[in-house]
């Protein structure tokens, strides 16, 4: 937590590159592609690995990288990488991407939908870490590590691997070999792996975050079933029929129901903020830290209500630094 009691979540790198594909595998996060997914024998092209760390201490990350051994005709395939094994330490919220260059070789022939395999495992260097992002997304980051263009060409990256049969740690991906053969490259290959994001970006996050906070206390204390239900009508009935679904009216009132329901439900599994300390409570105007309590003394009300909109704050902050980098971009 922060020492001013603003405590952010870390920002979704990971999403903001792949547009939402990962695979969670623990305390990491990860997308698997590859590019180009066509080339020639003796042509380079690149596995690209993107992890993100979900905790607050070092994981010890191992990668690895498979290929076949023969084609769907039973031909021989001879794909080259400078090593199978990686060994990285991705730091505390830490986001980067390994780059792992593969070569097909002759005797191998031209042919469609070559799998990769890449294996990735890790080891954290604590019992007991603190998570530091959704496993879901979040919001996107407001400074990286790589310039824009760098980023730009990991977004044209496709992202559409697949895990390996029943496996929960074996990731596939397929490239194209076309029926062409060039010179084999001179220089020397090698794999890399680049940092996208540290938490020493999180100060910055929180500078711009706290330029939200009023509006985020607006939005967050009007919240309320009746002024969410229309638009979130709306939003229903256009996500259903987005997905070749349209819903009768009927149907589409009784889902916003449910959903505006369980976002107002009110938090009771403990009676006070996860900002105070656990055996105080705080939840009530009389209480004598009342006044300084960073939510309660905004809403001016020390009931679940209240602590339902200390969830949503930082959220709400989020969403607004969202936003206000969409409408100035």
């Amino acid at each position: 937590m922060n020492d001013d009691g603003f405590d952010l979540l870390y920002p979704d790198v990971l999403g903001a590159i792949t547009g939402g594909s990962r695979f969670t595998i623990g305390d990491l996060q990860v997308a698997v592609g590859i590019f180009p997914d066509r080339t020639y024998i003796n042509q380079p092209i690149e596995v690209i690995v993107i992890l993100q760390n979900m905790i607050d201490s070092n994981l010890q990350v191992r990668v690895g990288v498979g290929f076949p051994a023969e084609d769907k005709k039973g031909r021989p395939v001879v794909i080259d990488t400078p090593q199978k094994i990686t060994d990285i330490t991705v730091g505390p919220g830490e986001v980067g991407t390994l780059r792992i260059p593969i070569i097909p070789l002759p005797p191998t022939q031209s042919g469609m939908h070559f799998p990769v395999r890449v294996a990735i495992r890790y080891r954290p260097s604590v019992k007991n870490p603190q998570t530091v992002r959704p496993p879901a997304g979040g919001a996107p980051p407001t400074v990286l590590s790589v310039s824009p263009f760098k980023l730009q060409a990991l977004q044209e990256v496709t992202f559409n691997a697949s895990l390996w049969q029943e496996s929960t740690d074996v990731i596939t991906v397929h490239f194209d070999i076309a029926p062409r053969r060039v010179a084999l490259p001179q220089q020397n290959f090698a794999t890399r792996y680049e940092i996208l994001w540290t938490h020493a970006g999180m100060e910055e996050q929180r500078t711009l975050a706290r330029e939200q906070v009023n509006d985020a206390h607006y939005v967050a204390s009007n919240f309320t079933v009746s002024n969410v239900f229309i638009p979130l009508l709306a939003a229903v009935s256009e996500r259903f029929a987005e997905r070749n679904l349209v819903l009768h009216p009927g149907e589409a009132a009784a889902i916003t129901k449910i959903i505006a329901y369980v976002q107002s439900l009110p938090h009771r599994a403990n009676a006070h903020c996860r900002r105070c300390p656990p055996d105080r409570r705080i939840d009530r105007p009389g209480h004598p830290q009342f006044a300084d309590h960073p939510v309660l003394s905004r809403t001016g009300a020390g009931d679940d209500r209240a602590h339902r909109l200390e969830r949503q704050l930082v959220h709400f902050c989020h969403l607004g630094l969202q936003t206000g980098r969409a409408n100035h971009s």
